[in-house]
């Protein structure tokens, strides 16, 4: 991202995505996958990442030598069932 502008430069994947198709480099949105789009029962398998994101908590490092920087990623899947939520007034839900 140019920190100038905020026009967003590069946006490549640097791990395994699925849940979206990339990033409009005009606007900065996402590309939405829509096989990976939950909708009531309908079972979506192979959603990568998972909620924490594709880098882990370990910090990454750039080298002035090399132009390279290096991170630590993960790549878990996960799998969503639709399901239609019935609630009552005099019941709370947590989401």
């Amino acid at each position: 991202m140019d920190r100038t502008n905020g026009q967003v430069l590069s946006a490549n994947p640097f791990g395994y995505i699925t849940s979206s198709k990339g990033v409009d480099l005009a606007s900065g949105k996402l590309i939405e996958n829509e096989e990976k789009k939950p909708e009531v029962g309908k079972v979506v398998r192979e959603i990568c990442p998972v909620a924490p994101g594709a880098k882990d908590w370990q910090p990454s490092a750039f080298s002035p030598r090399t132009g390279l920087v290096i991170s630590r990623t993960r790549t878990f899947a996960r799998m969503l069932k639709g399901l239609r939520r019935i609630t009552s007034l005099a019941r709370p839900t947590l989401g």
